[in-house]
């Protein structure tokens, strides 16, 4: 056990509680607004992003550290995709949940594409191909546990919404790089020199108005708000 991998995660944990903390506070302050389908710039569609972010890094961090602590060295799960992203394909591809990311890659992606069928298709086919399978099995996971795990009555939970959502970032992640892709030199150097908060706020544009898709369920669950 190196005492800098401890040290990260301790640090790191330290920080989600603060956080969390914070938007607690924030949440209380506005009386915990309900998520809506329309609210899609609503303080509580803001807070539960940035709660569920929290909760879940910190239960990265709880294994990380029981990774450590066992002499195995932690893969860091999140890389602050709330803060620090770039573009939608950043946050879901180099951000968010990295341990599910590569656990997707190695076990069935990589050798997928590796046999013929696959090949043939092309380098562009198979990625698109590659990035809709990820967030239709996301989606269809995300379904199965909440309703394994949580157990929502089915008349309260917004049905199949989950699914809707992680379908939704696929033509947003698709037209991000077919746009780039279609830019001129000087426009693919313009975005590259774009500051890192001008990006972030414009994918905040682009996927915070699908947020609600993902919250509807969760708030029902774990804050006892009415789907509104």
């Amino acid at each position: 056990l190196q005492p800098r991998h401890l040290f990260e995660i301790i640090l790191s944990a330290a920080a989600n509680f603060s956080g969390i903390t914070v938007i607690n506070s924030i949440w209380v302050a506005f009386e915990q607004p309900a998520v809506t389908y329309t609210s899609f710039w609503s303080i509580g569609n803001l807070c539960l992003s940035f709660l569920f972010f929290l909760y879940l890094s910190i239960f990265f961090d709880t294994l990380r550290l029981l990774m450590a602590l066992s002499g195995y060295q932690p893969q860091v799960c999140m890389k602050n995709p709330l803060l620090l992203s770039t573009s939608p394909s950043d946050f879901w591809g180099r951000r968010w949940n990295l341990w599910v990311h590569g656990q997707l890659k190695r076990a069935l992606f990589t050798p997928m594409f590796r046999t013929a069928p696959f090949k043939s298709m092309g380098k562009t086919a198979s990625a698109l191909l590659g990035a809709f399978l990820s967030f239709l099995i996301s989606g269809i996971a995300h379904e199965y546990f909440s309703r394994v795990f949580f157990s929502t009555a089915p008349d309260n939970y917004p049905n199949w919404s989950m699914l809707a959502f992680f379908l939704s970032q696929f033509p947003i992640c698709t037209a991000e790089k077919l746009l780039y892709g279609l830019l001129p030199k000087s426009g693919k150097t313009f975005v590259e020199t774009t500051p890192q908060p001008l990006k972030l706020l414009l994918s905040y544009v682009v996927m915070l108005p699908l947020a609600p898709l993902f919250h509807l369920s969760f708030q029902k669950m774990f804050l006892g708000l009415d789907l509104l």
